[in-house]
């Protein structure tokens, strides 16, 4: 199967992929996507250079159908697609659903004031995502999706120089199943930070409500609270180490007491470490350590937690994120600090063993 939207030039394909022998499922299906051309000519700091998105479902064999979403890549590649480049020409790629399709598909009509659009997000330094073995995010094959990518460029002066970006997506068909697997639900926790005008630095500890999304990457993109003062995902750090706490217990509003499974981190370089924090039992869910290069600007490694046991996450218990940065680059760099976390959807659980029990033809 093969398509081209010919007006953005991407390239989609649909493979069949065989893996190792597991208890879920024999092979898997491997969405993949060529992204358009993208022309580096500048200096592009975060989230400020060249971009696409791309609309999509999929699978488009057979009727609409459940498939479960169980990994997700990025690379890089020059303007043919077939010679690897470096990943320092990555910013982002976002993943990302329609959440009032995403919520009536699968009867979650409870969820829509705390679901967020946003599947995954890949990034310099963590450029691939692999749920543990049994566990998978659940979405009809209809379901539209959409793909956004984003150029990168903070070494080379006055390059000139042709990217484009290649996404994988691994799936299973649901029919295609030797036993169940199990959904994973996903809340992004992110930093804020007041914004005082004058030094563009925190005011202070900050405990929020309302936004529970990463914002984009300029000073000036705020939101009001209802506190009325303004905060933002995306602030200015100074030379030398600082760290940044934040309450994100109404963030992640668990519904009920579950277990973490997977969580992925999204930051920028000159960032140490994100730590997820229990506090009221006084312990570390999960810390994601960032190994940043050396003698140029970037991220080399940033750590992703993965676990069939998981971890458990209290619905009655406090949390925060705690944000260490290291800018010894001798001037001010923005910075951004989001962990995504995947968890056991008990309720979705549920919604799916009913789903499975009524014939097609109902």
């Amino acid at each position: 199967m093969h398509f081209t939207d010919q007006r953005a030039a991407w390239i989609s394909t649909i493979n069949d992929v065989v893996i190792k022998p597991n208890d879920y499922y024999s092979e898997k299906h491997e969405y993949e996507i060529l992204s358009p051309v993208y022309h580096i000519d500048k200096i592009y700091k975060s989230m400020m250079g060249p971009s696409g998105v791309f609309y999509t479902n999929l699978d488009n064999e057979g009727s609409p159908h459940l498939i479960w979403l169980t990994d997700y890549s990025i690379d890089v590649s020059d303007a043919s697609g077939n010679n690897p480049m470096s990943k320092d020409f990555m910013c982002h790629n976002n993943l990302d659903f329609s959440v009032p399709e995403y919520l009536q598909h699968f009867s979650l009509s409870n969820r829509e004031q705390y679901s967020n659009s946003r599947f995954a997000t890949l990034t310099e330094g963590q450029a691939e995502i692999h749920f543990p073995e049994g566990f998978g995010i659940p979405i009809f094959s209809n379901d539209k999706i959409s793909i956004g990518t984003q150029v990168l460029n903070q070494n080379i002066a006055n390059p000139s120089i042709d990217v484009r970006h290649r996404i994988k997506m691994g799936f299973v068909r649901d029919s295609e199943l030797k036993k169940p697997l199990i959904p994973l639900f996903k809340q992004t926790i992110h930093i804020v930070v007041p914004i005082d005008s004058t030094s563009k630095r925190p005011s202070g500890a900050c405990s929020i409500k309302q936004d529970c999304r990463p914002v984009m990457a300029s000073i000036s993109n705020m939101k009001t609270l209802l506190n009325g003062k303004e905060y933002t995902g995306h602030w200015i750090v100074k030379e030398g180490i600082d760290t940044v706490t934040l309450n994100v217990t109404d963030m992640m509003h668990l519904p009920y007491n579950t277990t973490l499974h997977y969580a992925s981190v999204h930051l920028h370089a000159y960032s140490q470490s994100l730590t997820l924090k229990d506090i009221t039992a006084d312990s570390i869910v999960f810390t994601s350590y960032v190994k940043n290069y050396v003698g140029k600007t970037g991220m080399d490694k940033i750590d992703c937690f993965s676990s069939t046991k998981g971890i458990m996450l209290f619905k009655n218990h406090q949390y925060e994120l705690v944000c260490i940065t290291n800018n010894d680059s001798g001037k001010e760099q923005d910075m951004m600090s989001v962990m995504l976390l995947y968890m056991r959807d008990v309720e979705l659980e549920k919604n799916i063993s009913e789903m499975r029990k009524i014939p097609d033809s109902e």
